[in-house]
């Protein structure tokens, strides 16, 4: 067997675990922002349950969308704007 490279091994671990925190600091704050958005933009409009749970769930997926889009075109705009 191969002698491991112990530098990638520990560089991904720590990669892996950065990414876990990060999901779960993410999952905290879109939950913490739901009752918000329901209260002030739902709730108001009387709808059905299902309709009010289908219209929280598009707009908390609107905004996850809309941070990875935004990730995602960061790097090439600060890439040609400079930093």
């Amino acid at each position: 067997m191969a002698k491991a490279n112990y530098t990638l091994v520990a560089a991904l671990s720590i990669a892996a675990t950065l990414g876990g925190l990060l999901f779960g600091y993410d999952t905290a704050v879109i939950s913490g922002a739901v009752d918000a958005i329901n209260y002030n933009f739902i709730d108001p409009r009387h709808l059905a349950e299902s309709a009010r749970n289908t219209l929280s769930g598009v707009t908390i997926s609107c905004a996850l969308l809309g941070c990875v889009i935004g990730a995602a075109l960061a790097g090439p705009i600060s890439t040609n704007i400079g930093r």
